[in-house]
Order: structure tokens, then C-alpha cells, then sequence
């Protein structure tokens, strides 16, 4: 073979590889199935200190890096912001937000049992002592009782006088919904599924999640409004906890394998996948560096096609 044939071979397979691994990587720009790009997101409660030996704060940046506001990590100091600024956490939520991450300050309610001052008051230190960095709140312990609904009401009208975003999630952790009134209060199923922007309908492990197909019992009104959190999954991504939680209208998830007293200290073996997953979802581009394998398998297929194609042209076949 002449010099002038292998340099075309040479040519041939290079953009023959690069065209297979540019319509790659345009498909992965597509949402994936059904859902929409903004459909999607990853609430992860990131409830580890941001020293030592721990990798769930650098882990949790560099997803921001790639989702931006399709992240969004549960700041909780102190089961709640604690006294005083912590600069350790004032470091790491800089660098996540900077990255793209959406950050939301987590507060208990005691199931609408706490007192309402103390509960603003939290909600004013996480404002105060990490200004320009919350995005909104994380009410916790959310009560599912429509008794309590005017409670919530008062937390979501003083969280919405900040600016900004000034999301208020909810953490019932369930779908269903009681009225210990007895209708006697007033509030109705809507008033409930209006006193946060989003509801967690679901928090528990995984197997109660794959025997738990009850719908919410108020109108979500869209998967924008609806969180799904799952702990204790076994030690390898499982797509299909992710489908699962997209068929039953969420749009915020998280899943990890971490498990009780405490299953959000530690991220999961998985996270990567996870991210990627949920970046599928959300049509994120597929960045360069991770992408490039797509060339070698392009290049790889290519080539053997060639060679079988020459073979069958020379009569080799």
C-alpha cells in the first residue's frame, strides 16, 4: 500500500470516527424520553460537615458545575443555621453557587408544632448570615394536616418578602393528606399545595418507594411542585428508580444509599451516574472531556465497517 492509500485510511477512519462520536453527542443534548429539560432536578439534603475526609461538598460543586440550576443542596448548619456564621459553610456554598447550584436553608416546624417566631427566626439568620447565597427555605416536618395549613401560609408569605428567588419547599414526606378539623378549618387540599412551591411527597427508603404508588392527595399542579427523596437503595445506580420517580410526577429527586439515622451525611457510590442520569434528563450537553470516549467507539465501529465493506468488495466475504 502506497503512502498517499494509508494516508487517506488514516483520514477516512479520524473523520469517520469524529462524525460518529458528533452525532453522539448531539443526541445527548436531547431531553431524554418525555421529559422536559426543566422537568427535573436533584434536591440532595447535604447534611455533612464541609471538613476532613468528607467528599460530598466538592462532589455536590462539581454537579453544579455540570447542572447548574439543576442542583440544589439543603444547607443545614445545625438542624437549622445554628447561632452564628460558619465560615467552613460559607466557603463551600460560595463555590457551589458560583458553579450554577441553587442553595435552600433547612428549618424544622415540629409538624406545624414550633413556634412561629423561632421558625422566622431562622428563616432571618440563614439570610443574614449567608447573604446573596440562599435561594430560599427548606421547611422541614411539615405537617400533612390541613388543620395546620394557615401555619405554612405565614412561612410561605415571610419567606417571599425576601429577594431573590425565595423558594419554600415543604417536607410533609408524604402524599396523603389528613384534616384532624374535619373540615372545620376551612382550608382546602389547593390552600395546602399553595403554601409551598414545593412539596415532598415522598422521604423514605426504597422499599417503601417501589410499593408506594399513591398519587398526592391535592393537585401538584405540575412536576415543578412535586419532590421525591429515597435512602437506602442498594450500591448501584438504578436508572429506573429515576423513570419511576418521573412517571409519578417528580421533578425534584434525589436517591442515595445511605441509610438511617442519618442517610444524607455521605454521598452515594453512585452520584456520578446519578448526575449524569438527571443531566440526560434535563438534555445537558455531554461535556467534552467526558464525551471523548464516544470518539473511540466511533472510531472503532467505523473502522470495523470499512474493513468488513473492503472485504466484501475484494471477494474476501
Amino acid at each position: 500500500m502506497s503512502k498517499l492509500s494509508r494516508y487517506k485510511d488514516v483520514g477516512w477512519y479520524a473523520a469517520s470516527g469524529l462524525l460518529f462520536y458528533l452525532l453522539l453527542g448531539f443526541s445527548s443534548i436531547l431531553p431524554g424520553g418525555a421529559v422536559k429539560a426543566a422537568d427535573v432536578r436533584l434536591l440532595v439534603p447535604a447534611y455533612a460537615y464541609p471538613t476532613g475526609n468528607s467528599t460530598m461538598w466538592p462532589s455536590l460543586i462539581q454537579a453544579a458545575g455540570t447542572l447548574k440550576e439543576g442542583i440544589g443542596v439543603i444547607l443545614n448548619p445545625n438542624s437549622g443555621p445554628g447561632a452564628q456564621v460558619d465560615a467552613n459553610y460559607s466557603h463551600v456554598v460560595t463555590d457551589f453557587r458560583n458553579a450554577g447550584g441553587r442553595v435552600y436553608g433547612y428549618v424544622p416546624t415540629t409538624y406545624g408544632q414550633r413556634n412561629l417566631n423561632d421558625v422566622k427566626q431562622d428563616v432571618e439568620r440563614y439570610y443574614n448570615f449567608y447573604p446573596g447565597l440562599v435561594d430560599g427555605i427548606f421547611f422541614d416536618e411539615m405537617a400533612n394536616d390541613l388543620s395546620r395549613t394557615g401555619y405554612y401560609q405565614q412561612l410561605h408569605n415571610h419567606v417571599k418578602s425576601h429577594p431573590g428567588d425565595a423558594l419554600v419547599i415543604g417536607n410533609p414526606g408524604t402524599s396523603y393528606l389528613n384534616d384532624a378539623s374535619q373540615g372545620a378549618s376551612g382550608y382546602t387540599p389547593a390552600d395546602y399545595a399553595a403554601s409551598a412551591d414545593v412539596l415532598v411527597a415522598f422521604e423514605d427508603d426504597e422499599a417503601a418507594y417501589r410499593n408506594d404508588d399513591r398519587a398526592p392527595d391535592w393537585n401538584p399542579g405540575g412536576p415543578e411542585h412535586v419532590g421525591h427523596i429515597v435512602h437506602t437503595t442498594g450500591g448501584q445506580w438504578d436508572g429506573n428508580l429515576l423513570q419511576l420517580a418521573l412517571d409519578r410526577g417528580a421533578g425534584w429527586v434525589y436517591f442515595t444509599n445511605d441509610v438511617e439515622p442519618n442517610p444524607y451525611d455521605q454521598i452515594p457510590p453512585y452520584w456520578e451516574q446519578e448526575v449524569a442520569a438527571v443531566a440526560s434528563a434535563r438534555g445537558t450537553p455531554v461535556p467534552l472531556p467526558a464525551a471523548f470516549p464516544l470518539f473511540l467507539t466511533g472510531f472503532g465501529l467505523l473502522t470495523g465497517l470499512k474493513r468488513l465493506f473492503r472485504g466484501k468488495v475484494r471477494g474476501d466475504g
